[in-house]
């Protein structure tokens, strides 16, 4: 079982993110796009890097908007580091963004 981080190293944490939040027990992020079908291409892109790591978000897609939600299943769905290694990995996905 993966150890969960304390809230004080989650906050701390959240400064090394962009736009990172500690939403109840996880990370989130609200990314939004241009045109749908942006969208859907980052939610597949953050799937392939997910998948990858064997460590899966929850995605929420919408128009124009992909909400991400990064937390650790083994570790009692609490924040973990992998939680932001992830969240950092999919931070650097380059996909238009809206203004």
């Amino acid at each position: 079982m993966r150890q969960p981080l304390p809230v004080s190293e989650i906050q701390a944490r959240l400064a090394e993110l962009d736009d990172w939040e500690h939403s109840g027990d996880a990370l989130m992020k609200e990314f939004r796009f241009r045109r749908y079908l942006d969208g859907l291409a980052f939610a597949n892109e953050v799937a392939a890097l997910s998948d990858a790591a064997d460590h899966h978000p929850e995605l929420t897609i919408s128009w124009r908007s992909v909400r991400v939600l990064f937390t650790t299943h083994d570790a009692g769905h609490r924040v973990t580091r992998r939680d932001f290694t992830l969240a950092k990995s999919v931070d650097t996905l380059g996909y238009p963004r809206s203004e």
